[in-house]
């Protein structure tokens, strides 16, 4: 059983480890996302495009919560929450792991598409993309979306 003069430098100790890592960045803490994802194509709002209407015919997955879907979305995508992706919810939504998939949500900060995608390219998938800028980028371009 510790003193009182043996709990004084735990305390100490455990408030300068506190101070410390309120001081020091963590990679995971983070607001800025990467620029880029393994094995996956970063494309912006024109190569959503192409890879929709050309031969691609690809299929574009919100990642965003349902709340923002209903708000607004890209016109044909489906949505498929990152909290409720996996490789089950994946293959109902795509069943040919040789689909392309285009995933996106709000924008450059949010990391809900990022992770998708690794669930996405975990399950098998082999043609992912990243709308990395996601509906932000869609709205400052212009271009039309659907609410619900």
């Amino acid at each position: 059983m510790l003193g009182k003069s043996g709990i004084r430098p735990v305390i100490r100790w455990g408030c300068l480890c506190m101070i410390l890592a309120m001081l020091i960045p963590l990679p995971a803490l983070s607001a800025h996302m990467p620029e880029t994802a393994a094995d996956v194509a970063v494309v912006d709002a024109e190569g959503l495009i192409d890879l929709v209407v050309g031969q691609e015919h690809a299929m574009v997955v919100d990642t965003r919560l349902q709340s923002d879907y209903v708000r607004g979305h890209i016109d044909g995508a489906i949505n498929l929450p990152n909290t409720e992706t996996d490789c089950r919810s994946l293959s109902r939504a795509v069943p040919r792991l040789s689909k392309p998939i285009v995933f996106y949500c709000n924008g450059t900060g949010c990391e809900r598409s990022a992770e998708s995608i690794r669930i996405a390219r975990a399950c098998g998938y082999e043609h992912v993309y990243w709308f990395r800028g996601g509906f932000e980028e869609w709205l400052a371009k212009g271009y039309p979306y659907l609410k619900q």
